[in-house]
C-alpha cells in the first residue's frame, strides 16, 4: 500500500515553528496588517520570502529522502529476518543517521509497523508490512471410534506446522450416527487465512464391551489423607483411552482407622459399565507433613513438581518475583493442587527491612504477581528469615515487633517451621545430609523448611528420600491450605 507523500518522512519539532502557534502568529499578524492597510505588499513579501523556500525546502527533504532509503514501503514473510539497515542505500553515509528506531517490529507477529531513520532535522520511514502467505503443512490419518463418541478434527491428525496459530477442523457430508466408514475433510487454516485440506475415513463401530480395572493399586490409607481415586485405578478400554472412574465412598469414615466398603464404578464414553465392590483400610495416621519451599521458581521447581505428582502429595512454595523465566512454574504448581504462598519480591533484606512501609510494598509486588499468575490472591506469607530473625534489626532495629500485627491486620497468616531441612546452610550440604536433617523428627505436625531456588539441586535428590522416610512411619503430606496446622516462632 502506498503511502501519501507527506507520510514518508516528517519535520522534527525543534526545527520548525508549531503549527498552531503559527496560526496565532498569522491571526495577529494580519490583524495588525489590516489595521495598517499593508496588508498587500506583506503577503507579497511574505510569498517570496517564506514560502517559496518553504516549498523548495520539503521538495529537497523528500528527494533526500529518496536518497536515503531504497524504498518506503516493504512486506515480509512471518517470522523472517529483519534487518533495518538494508533498505539504507549502499551509496549514503549511514553514521550521518542519529538513530535507526525498529523496535515496533514483529515479524513474529501479523501486523503492520513503522520504522524510523533520525537525523538531526528529518525522520525518514519505513513502513513494514508483515503478513503470512504460506498454507500450513497438514498430514492426516484415518480413525476408528465407537458410535456416540465425542469426534474432534485433531483425531485425523498425525501432524502440523505453520509460522502462526493454526485452526483445525472438520466436516463430513454424511450424518455421523451409525455404524459405517465415512470421508472426512480435514482443514488446517492458519492466522494469514491461508488453509489446508486433506481427506481420510472415519470408521464407527457399536461398541457393547464395557472397560475394566485392571489395577486397584493400593487399598490401604491413613486418617485424614487426601485421596485422590483417579490416581489410584488404572482402567482399559477397547475404544476409549480414558474411561470415567467414580468411587462411591459414602460409607468410609476417614477421620477414623477402621475397614470400609467402597463401590467402585468405571465407563467408557459409550455407556457401558463395570462397577467392583472393593474392601479399603483407613490406619491411623502418625501425623502430617507440610513440605514447603522458599525462594523460587527456577528450574528446580519443576522437578519438585514432578516428584510431588509421582507421589499423589502436594506442597507448599513461599515464591518470590526473581527468575522471570521461571514463573511458569508457579501457575504449574498450583494447576497441579499446590499452594502457592508470599515470601518476596527481592529478597533484599536491607530493602524490605528498612521500614514497615517498604516491606509491604515489597509484599504487594509478590502478591500481585501471585494472583496474575494463579488468578487467586494468597493471604498465606512467610517472612525471609522468619518470624523469629534478627537480620531485620540490622536494617530496622524492633521492626518484627511492628510487623507480625500488622500482617495479621491485613488478613495475612504467616508461617515459619519446625524442621530445617538445612539445604541453606554454609557450606553447602549434600542430599544425604539434607535427608537426616529433615526426617529427624517425631512430631506429630511436621512444617519442613526447604528451598527450590536454581543451586538446591541437592534438595531435589533428597526429596524422596524424604517422602519415602514418613510415607513408612504413616506420616501423610499436606499442603498448608489443606492442613490446619499454624506453625509461628513468635507471636506479637
Amino acid at each position: 500500500m502506498k503511502k501519501p507523500f507527506f507520510s514518508r518522512f516528517r519535520f522534527k519539532k525543534f526545527g520548525f515553528i508549531d503549527l498552531n502557534k503559527l496560526v496565532s502568529f498569522f491571526k495577529t499578524v494580519n490583524k495588525f496588517l489590516n489595521t495598517h492597510r499593508i496588508r498587500k505588499q506583506f503577503y507579497v513579501y511574505f510569498l517570496f520570502l517564506f514560502v517559496i523556500p518553504m516549498i523548495l525546502c520539503i521538495g529537497f527533504a523528500h528527494s533526500n529522502a529518496y536518497a536515503v532509503l531504497t524504498q518506503h514501503h516493504v512486506t515480509l514473510e512471518v517470522n523472517s529476518k529483519f534487518d533495518a539497515t538494508e533498505y539504507v542505500k549502499s551509496n549514503y553515509d549511514i553514521s550521518k543517521l542519529t538513530m535507526i528506531d525498529d523496535s515496533e517490529v514483529d515479524t513474529s507477529k501479523c501486523g503492520s509497523y513503522v520504522v524510523y531513520y533520525k537525523r538531526p532535522i528529518l525522520e525518514y520511514l519505513l513502513y513494514v508490512e508483515v503478513k503470512d502467505t504460506k498454507a500450513p503443512k497438514l498430514n492426516v490419518h484415518d480413525y476408528t471410534c465407537e458410535t456416540g463418541a465425542k469426534i474432534d478434527a485433531v483425531d485425523f491428525v498425525e501432524d502440523y506446522s505453520d509460522d502462526t496459530n493454526v485452526t483445525l477442523t472438520y466436516k463430513s457430508d454424511s450424518n455421523l450416527n451409525s455404524a459405517g466408514t465415512y470421508i472426512i475433510s480435514v482443514t488446517a487454516k492458519d492466522e494469514g487465512g491461508n488453509s489446508t485440506t486433506k481427506e481420510c475415513t472415519l470408521t464407527l463401530r457399536n461398541d457393547k464391551v464395557a472397560p475394566v480395572i485392571t489395577d486397584f493399586g493400593t487399598l490401604t490409607y491413613y486418617t485424614n489423607q487426601n485421596i485422590d481415586y483417579s490416581h489410584c485405578f488404572i482402567a482399559t478400554d477397547n475404544y476409549d483411552p480414558t474411561p470415567t472412574i467414580t468411587v462411591d465412598d459414602s460409607k468410609v469414615n476417614y477421620s477414623k482407622a477402621g475397614n470400609y466398603d467402597i463401590e467402585v464404578t468405571v465407563e467408557d464414553r459409550a455407556h457401558n459399565q463395570n462397577s467392583y465392590k472393593k474392601t479399603i483400610t483407613i490406619l491411623k495416621n502418625k501425623g502430617v507433613v507440610y513440605l514447603t519451599f522458599d525462594d523460587g521458581p527456577s528450574q528446580n521447581t519443576k522437578r519438585i513438581i514432578d516428584i510431588l505428582k509421582s507421589y499423589d502429595i502436594h506442597a507448599t512454595f513461599f515464591v518470590t518475583c526473581n527468575n522471570k523465566a521461571y514463573r511458569k512454574y508457579i501457575k504449574e504448581a498450583y494447576e497441579n493442587g499446590n499452594t502457592i504462598a508470599l515470601h518476596t519480591a527481592t529478597h533484599r533484606y536491607y530493602k524490605l527491612y528498612a521500614s514497615t512501609t517498604a516491606y509491604f510494598e515489597d509484599l504487594n509486588k509478590v502478591s500481585d504477581m501471585v494472583e496474575e499468575l494463579t488468578g487467586v490472591k494468597s493471604n498465606y506469607l512467610r517472612f525471609p528469615g522468619g518470624s523469629s530473625n534478627n537480620v531485620s534489626n540490622q536494617y530496622s532495629k524492633g521492626i518484627m515487633n511492628e510487623l507480625i500485627p500488622l500482617v495479621k491486620q491485613k488478613g495475612y497468616i504467616y508461617y515459619d517451621w519446625n524442621v530445617d531441612g538445612g539445604d541453606a546452610d554454609t557450606p553447602a550440604k549434600n542430599a544425604n545430609s539434607i535427608y537426616i536433617e529433615s526426617v529427624s523428627t517425631n512430631k506429630e505436625n511436621v512444617m519442613i523448611l526447604l528451598h527450590d531456588s536454581a543451586a538446591k539441586t541437592e534438595t531435589v535428590k533428597a526429596l524422596p528420600l524424604i517422602i519415602d522416610n514418613y510415607s513408612k512411619r504413616g506420616y501423610i503430606f499436606k499442603s498448608i491450605e489443606e492442613g490446619d496446622f499454624v506453625c509461628q516462632h513468635r507471636t506479637v
